[in-house]
């Protein structure tokens, strides 16, 4: 029960109070550019998540072994880059021939397997010596924080789009950017860490 507890915990906590896409503007692009096709967003919220808590697991399961426990940073990002490639061409597979999956579909497979690999979760993960449980838990918590950065940021393109009182040069992308960067701004306050260093 108590292990169930943690991962709830650390999810949670990725989603909330350290949601890396608004936090540390992880994968950002991303999120606005499926926020701007509300309906793709829980689609690849749920390929982000698959792909976040599988490849954190495996992350995890091999930092069991002593030799890869000890090893640098470097060693690390690329074991993790060959995990979600694994993963990646393992999810093409059974989508392509089990489901006959359009080639945009795959695309956003794709999309979501690389905005994974954007987001430092394993070293993250790794940093803090989170067991297998807790990996999988910071896993859910970045899937449900990319969730809420996409729906976020759609709400708030869909109000942009219907101010008629903001300037015309602000209207768009500008006015977009300062909206994300406010939101950063807030989930850096939940998060605790001081803004200046």
């Amino acid at each position: 029960m108590s292990e169930l507890l943690n991962m709830m915990t650390i999810a949670l906590y990725a989603a909330l109070l350290q949601n890396v896409v608004l936090c540390g503007a992880y994968g950002i692009t991303e999120a606005m550019r499926v926020a701007a096709k509300p309906q793709r967003i829980v689609r690849m919220s749920l390929f982000v998540l698959f792909f976040s808590v599988a490849g954190n697991a495996a992350a995890a399961a091999l930092n069991l072994v002593p030799e890869i426990r000890s090893a640098n940073n470097t060693v690390h990002l690329v074991l993790y880059t060959g995990v979600i490639f694994v993963l990646y061409f393992i999810t093409v597979l059974v989508f392509k021939v089990g489901f006959k999956a359009t080639h945009s579909f795959l695309r956003q497979i794709g999309a979501a397997a690389f905005n994974t690999l954007v987001i430092p979760l394993p070293l993250l993960s790794y940093r803090a010596a989170y067991t297998i449980t807790e990996s999988i838990g910071a896993g859910i918590g970045t899937g449900v924080a990319f969730f809420v950065a996409t729906v976020l940021l759609s709400f708030g393109m869909s109000r942009i789009a219907q101010s008629r009182r903001m300037p015309v040069s602000f209207r768009g992308i500008p006015a977009l950017l300062l909206y994300t960067a406010l939101l950063s701004l807030a989930f850096m306050g939940f998060s605790g860490e001081s803004l200046i260093v």
